[in-house]
C-alpha cells in the first residue's frame, strides 16, 4: 500500500488493515487534516503467477562489474570518469 499525503503533514502510515478497509494515521501522533491518495498493490489471487527460470551467474565479478574467468577475482579498480573536453571555436 502506498499513500500520498495532498499537503504538509508529519508522514502517514497504515495503522490497520483487514478485508474492509485500512486505517490511516499521521507520524509522530500529527493531527492535521490532510487528505491523501493512495495506491494497493497485490497479486492477484485467480492467476498463478509463473516464476523466473535460474540464471547461472559468473563465479567471480571484479569491482569494475565484469565477470571474470571461473574463481578469478580482479582488484583493478573501475575506472574513472571524467568530464568531455570542450573545444571551443574562435571565431
Amino acid at each position: 500500500m502506498f499513500l500520498t499525503p495532498e499537503g504538509d503533514c508529519r508522514g502517514l502510515f497504515v495503522a490497520a488493515k483487514g478485508p474492509a478497509g485500512f486505517e490511516v494515521r499521521e507520524l509522530q501522533e500529527g493531527r492535521s487534516a490532510v487528505t491523501f491518495s493512495y495506491r494497493v498493490v497485490a497479486p492477484r489471487a485467480d492467476l498463478e503467477s509463473p516464476r523466473f527460470e535460474p540464471v547461472a551467474l559468473p563465479a567471480a565479478v571484479s569491482p569494475g562489474g565484469e565477470p571474470g574467468p571461473a574463481g578469478e577475482v580482479r582488484t583493478s579498480a573501475p575506472p574513472r570518469w571524467r568530464a568531455p573536453r570542450v573545444e571551443r571555436a574562435t571565431p
